[in-house]
Parts: C-alpha cells; sequence; structure tokens
C-alpha cells in the first residue's frame, strides 16, 4: 500500500514538472522577440535624408534595448562592399557614417535574399 502511494505520489510531480516544464517552453517561443538583421545602404545619400535612416535605425535600437525585438546584427553595405558591425552599434555610431558611391538596386536584392530576415534602410 505504502509503495502504491509512493508511486502515485511521485508519478503527480513528475506529471506536474512535465507540465510545468512544458508550459515554460510554449510560453517562451509564443512571446518571443522577434529577430531581425538591419542591412543599412551606406551609397551617397544627402545628410537631411540620412537623419530620417538614423532616426528610424534610433526606432528599432530602442526597441532592442526594451526587449521587443533582438536585432541579431547590423550589416552595412554598399556598392563595392558589405561589413557586419559588432557590438550593436549605438544610434550615434551610424549617424557618424560616411555615405559614398551610387545605390545599386540589384546589390540590394542580393544581400535581402541572402538574410531573408533582414530588414533594409536606406535613403531611397
Amino acid at each position: 500500500m505504502e509503495k502504491s502511494l509512493n508511486r502515485t505520489l511521485m508519478t503527480i510531480i513528475g506529471t506536474g514538472w512535465l507540465v510545468f516544464l512544458i508550459s515554460g517552453l510554449i510560453i517562451v517561443k509564443v512571446f518571443a522577440a522577434s529577430e531581425i538583421t538591419l542591412l543599412i545602404d551606406r551609397s551617397y545619400c544627402p545628410p537631411a535624408q540620412w537623419q530620417k535612416v538614423v532616426e528610424t535605425y534610433r526606432d528599432f535600437y530602442t526597441q532592442n534595448q526594451e526587449k521587443k525585438i533582438k536585432i541579431t546584427s547590423v550589416v552595412l553595405f554598399s556598392d563595392l562592399a558589405e561589413e557586419t558591425l559588432n557590438p550593436l552599434p549605438t544610434p550615434e555610431e551610424i549617424s557618424r557614417i560616411n555615405t559614398y558611391g551610387k545605390p545599386n538596386p540589384n546589390r540590394q536584392k542580393q544581400i535581402q535574399k541572402k538574410m531573408s530576415s533582414g530588414k533594409i534602410l536606406s535613403c531611397q
């Protein structure tokens, strides 16, 4: 009789912990912050338009700080090069970036295809 009670008690406790663990995993998956990669086109951009790009980046950066989203990486690209910035740059660092060259829509499509979760920030 005592073994039967112990076994029943252990089954109830084990099942409870299993349900608790599964519930936690479901909550983490359902309410997890969405992950994005920011792709910043650094082709030539007039300063006033570049400030709009910086403000958009600042919005994403703030959401990342508040854990509403997760920025996995920031990639600067132009017609000539591609550079991943680590650690995550501040909006002030983005505002100091020099823009150069002509925009290349084909290059932009290549980068976006390569990084499907990417969000492009550009003057265009």
